[in-house]
């Protein structure tokens, strides 16, 4: 199995400029990117934090200094040389690797930005969306207070979060209204929702069974 190098001094011993270690940088980048989309195991936390280490000394080395205080040498040292623009595609991939919400692992400045903007590109928030009637929600709850409940549903791929009216719910199960209670909420008509557990066996009563009572959402 192809490896990450146990550290950046691993590379700089084989004296590669900035060029050979851009192709040895892209080489890590493409090992995580194969961990990332499931083709083989996810990066050990040794594994995760040899690439941080490598990253994180490849960025401080540079090939070229331009000398002196003038505004065109300072300029041209910021300008990032092909090695720290390889050591930041890896920074992207780890964030893709590293799932959502993920603590950032850089210490760098510059690193922790690019981990942060490709964790929000790529693992955006869920849009925040009312209940809307004669539709069905399924999944988990994920948030509740006095007056809403958050749940979660997918939708074309994408998690999305849809806002309940907690007066507007109807449940013989107070826990179903809990975070972390995985149930289908539909609104037959107007603005009331049946809750039911979902992913379960079907319960006994009317309510678990989808079955309105024969006056409910009369006025």
């Amino acid at each position: 199995m192809e490896h990450v190098p146990a550290s950046y001094e691993q590379v700089e011993g084989a004296n590669l400029p900035s060029k050979e270690l851009s192709a040895e940088l892209e080489r890590v980048e493409k090992i995580i990117s194969t961990a990332a989309n499931g083709w083989r195991p996810q990066l050990s936390l040794d594994e995760h934090q040899q690439v941080v280490r490598l990253v994180e000394t490849a960025m401080l080395a540079r090939e070229r200094h331009a000398g002196g205080n003038d505004p065109v040498a300072k300029a041209l040292n910021q300008l990032p040389e092909l090695h720290q623009q390889a050591a930041m595609g890896v920074a992207r991939m780890l964030a893709r690797h590293d799932g959502p919400g993920s603590p950032n692992p850089f210490q760098q400045e510059a690193l922790q930005r690019v981990y942060h903007s490709e964790q929000a590109f790529a693992f955006p928030a869920p849009v925040l969306s009312p209940a809307e009637a004669e539709k069905t929600y399924r999944g988990p709850i994920v948030r509740s207070d006095d007056r809403h409940v958050i749940q979660a549903v997918r939708d074309g791929g994408r998690e999305q979060h849809i806002q309940h009216d907690r007066t507007a719910l109807n449940s013989v199960r107070a826990d179903l209204l809990k975070t972390g209670a995985n149930v289908e909420i539909r609104y037959p008509m107007h603005r009331v929702g049946i809750v039911r557990e979902w992913g379960a066996r079907e319960k006994a009563s009317l309510v678990s069974k989808g079955i309105e009572p024969r006056d409910f959402g009369k006025a």
